[in-house]
């Protein structure tokens, strides 16, 4: 007799809301998070405050948080609470209780966050505790996871270089929030992170050892080749010259305003100041330990955010080292948020404000989760980071099984599987004990008979279960705001993610597009049909709206959301091109669909009316351009195929170059790099450069600099001509 096989699981995280705590306060300083830049009632009644105690600011209570402001918070911090450091940039708990408290009040504290189902600790053996509780989580199966001189002018006379009046910048998501690259430049310097073997700043593969919840080992899939980062005088072209180099290489960040390179070079994260380009000089390092990956970073208002993962040893889980310093940094126990309901938790995810001139950590957060498949979206007030659950669904099973026997089995069976349904056991026994009476209800069967019923019961489960497969994968999104980086809200939605472009924050509301199937263990067994959605999350992470079953049977390859519309691309045979009207939140709809060979990886909106999309058709990277100035009807008005088979830009946005000044953009291959127009509704390719391993474009003025392995050509955008090269060693 043939066995019913039923795959046994945890239930998914039950998200539940945490009221704010409020404390009426005095001193009229209100509630909520004093920080530089914001303009309040509450900053207003704050510089009042702060003018009534001699703290003068000669603009007088405003409501805005500037300058002045930050000046008279330093001296209060100085004089009030001993901290002559204090970089005047918020005012938190202990500033809020000495200003307020001259007045005899009592103050409000950083609050629980708003919607969301993380709390602290409180203690270290709270902590502890609740890692034992996970240890104790008998249903679980793992599974694998996985100020300084202005430098535009050289360093001997700052005034005698000429200054470009533009610059291209790294191509992010969200303009303003920098991404971590191999090509930064300030305008006058190149700086190029050549042989980063690790593949920039994405964790290292991590293997299970054991397939428990045991220590996950590190291993590097290649030798390490520690390469350099070369500084690269570039403009004017004539003076093209590598002028100094920093050993360490890896992704880079450049804070212009305190000519700060930073290198994420892991185990490290290197700081130089490279105001003298010829001798850079280190500023700071920190150290990340073995036990921990970067997941990502941005440069955001002048700050850096790091977002690392931390495997929890469940035998010796305090305190949590996210990385090594002088005083070597770590987070107490105490202060780690973790699932209000008890759920599994194999990593703790730090969240990281650094100064990128000091090196000082500034602010931090960290939260105990399940790890592996990480996204990281950042926006200008938020970051958002999304993990995916593979859920082992024994009570989605439990449920579809009862509902498959209310058709198939006898009375008696019918009433046995409710009456276990009723036990107070764990799931799992539950299942086994109705998988038990599926089977003897068969066991009474002649064979013709048996082979009958279970084949039908079989086929009934499997179409149950493609009804639920958005029951059986999600993806859990935290939303931190990064003022005072707490945890403002968390949400669920099914499926998963394909990368950080699936996430989009637009006027409080998150947009978020995902695939369902083919990532969960149903898919795998019986080929579930894939479908993609688009949802629309409120700021508390509650569904809004939601656009279901884009693409049928397909995956999404590529995600854009601009302004009120979105753009979905899936694959399987053909590319279908969607338009998504997101205009309303609360009914989000299709606007348009179009069909054509092949897909596209990145999408790019170049204007109101074209999106540019560059994937690949057959064995060929394919540039389309698509009219989207009817949203019902988009049309490709363009395409180009490559005589290239790849393309970068294909996996990473960073690889892109637009010039929408000149209608221009770059896109590296395997055989070059291709300068592309798109004036007049078409493509032409306006240039080429026969160099293997191009890996960037950038412009200064009016010259596109070519970076590749080995050399950088830099050509006249007005002629095409090469008017400079540099070969690099």
């Amino acid at each position: 007799m043939k066995k019913i096989n039923i795959y046994l699981g945890v239930v998914l995280l039950v998200l539940v809301a945490l009221p704010q705590s409020k404390v009426e306060a005095m001193c009229s300083v209100g509630e909520g998070v004093l920080a530089f830049g914001q303009t309040s009632l509450a900053i207003k009644n704050m510089q009042a405050c702060l003018n009534d105690q001699g703290y003068t600011i000669p603009a007088g209570a405003t409501g805005y948080y500037g300058v002045q402001t930050k000046i008279a918070v330093q001296k209060f911090y100085t004089d009030k609470l001993g901290l002559p450091n204090w970089h005047g940039l918020s005012v938190g708990p202990m500033g809020r209780e000495k200003l307020t408290g001259a007045s005899g009040s009592a103050l409000p504290t950083i609050s629980s966050p708003v919607s969301s189902s993380y709390k602290p600790a409180g203690s270290t053996e709270n902590f502890k505790k609740y890692v034992a509780e996970f240890n104790n989580f008998n249903q679980r199966l793992a599974v694998p996871a996985m100020a300084l001189d202005d430098s535009r002018g050289s360093a001997e006379n700052p005034l005698s270089a000429p200054v470009p009046k533009r610059v291209s910048e790294t191509t992010v998501q969200i303009a303003g929030v920098d991404e971590p690259d191999i090509v930064k430049t300030d305008g006058k310097n190149i700086f190029y992170s050549r042989n980063n073997w690790f593949g920039g700043i994405e964790p290292m593969p991590m293997v299970r050892m054991g397939g428990t919840q045991m220590m996950d080992k590190m291993i590097a899939p290649y030798p390490v080749n520690p390469g350099t980062t070369d500084v690269i005088n570039a403009f004017p072209p004539i003076d093209l010259k590598v002028s100094g180099k920093i050993k360490e290489t890896g992704d880079l960040l450049l804070d212009k305003s305190s000519n700060t390179l930073v290198v994420l070079s892991y185990p490290k994260i290197v700081a130089y100041n490279v105001v003298n380009q010829t001798s850079p000089k280190k500023l700071w390092d920190l150290e990340i330990p073995q036990n921990s990956s970067i997941v990502s970073a941005r440069l955001n208002d002048g700050k850096i955010y790091l977002v690392t993962e931390t495997w929890i040893d469940s035998n010796n889980p305090c305190e949590v080292t996210p990385m090594h310093t002088e005083g070597d940094f770590f987070v107490p126990c105490a202060e780690i948020y973790v699932p209000i309901k008890i759920e599994p938790v194999s990593h703790t995810y730090n969240i990281i404000a650094v100064d990128p001139a000091k090196g000082e950590v500034e602010k931090k957060l960290s939260f105990a989760s399940d790890g592996g498949a990480t996204t990281v979206m950042m926006s200008k007030n938020n970051v958002y980071l999304a993990t995916r659950a593979y859920a082992e669904p024994t009570e989605v099973m439990l449920d579809v099984i009862s509902i498959v026997a209310s058709k198939d089995l006898s009375q008696t069976a019918k009433d046995s599987i409710n009456k276990i349904k009723g036990y107070e056991i764990s799931l799992s026994g539950k299942l086994n004990e109705v998988t038990l009476i599926i089977q003897n209800e068969f066991n009474k069967l002649d064979p013709n008979a048996r082979l009958k019923a279970e084949s039908n019961f079989n086929n009934d489960v499997t179409i149950e279960m493609t009804k639920r497969q958005r029951d059986l994968e999600t993806t859990r999104i935290a939303r931190i705001a990064l003022d005072t980086l707490s945890i403002q809200a968390t949400g669920a939605v099914p499926g998963s993610l394909l990368n950080q472009f699936s996430l989009d924050e637009y006027n409080s509301d998150l947009r978020v597009s995902t695939t369902v199937g083919g990532n969960n263990w149903f898919s795998w067994g019986r080929g579930g049909e894939s479908v993609n959605d688009v949802y629309v999350l409120g700021a508390d992470l509650k569904k809004k709206g939601e656009v279901l079953d884009l693409g049928k049977g397909e995956r999404i390859f590529s995600t854009r959301f601009m302004g009120d519309q979105g753009y979905v691309v899936t694959f399987k045979q053909v590319d279908p091109f969607y338009i998504l009207d997101l205009s309303n939140p609360s009914a989000p709809k299709l606007s348009g669909e179009l069909k054509i060979p092949g897909y596209s990886s990145y999408l790019e909106k170049i204007s109101d009316d074209l999106v540019l999309g560059v994937g690949r058709e057959a064995n060929n990277v394919k540039v389309s351009l698509f009219d989207v100035s009817v949203a019902s009807a988009p049309k490709e008005v363009a395409k180009y195929l490559l005589k290239d088979e790849w393309s970068e830009v294909e996996n990473n946005h960073h690889a892109f170059m637009l010039d929408a000044e000149n209608k221009t953009f770059f896109i590296p291959g395997g055989q070059g790099g291709y300068f592309f127009s798109y004036a007049n509704n078409d493509l032409k390719l306006s240039s080429t450069v026969a160099q293997s391993g191009v890996a960037r474009a950038i412009y200064i003025d009016d010259y596109y600099y070519v970076i590749g392995s080995d050399a950088i050509k830099v050509l006249d955008l007005k002629t095409w001509k090469e008017v400079g090269k540099l070969g690099l060693k």
